[in-house]
């Protein structure tokens, strides 16, 4: 449930960033929260924090979720291998 609150939470943000920024940045705040409380990141749902922090101009955030999908994306692809 965890998981899906915080995605559903990211995606109000990146479509509520051109109508009503508050809105974008309180959903991202609430699911940024979400995320850093828990290990348990699915590749989708790091992709989409990372997109918002870089829609809302949120440089930490943005390198922080940047470095996760990259180690996600190595763990990933070595268990295909």
């Amino acid at each position: 449930m965890g998981r899906s609150l915080s995605e559903t939470l990211l995606d109000i943000s990146l479509k509520a960033k051109d109508s009503n920024e508050s809105l974008a940045r309180e959903a991202y705040r609430w699911a940024d929260q979400m995320l850093k409380s828990t290990n348990n990141y699915s590749s989708n749902v790091l992709k989409k924090a990372h997109q918002c922090a870089k829609v809302l101009q949120l440089k930490q955030d943005k390198r922080l979720y940047s470095k996760k999908v990259a180690i996600e994306d190595r763990r990933i692809n070595r268990m295909l291998r």
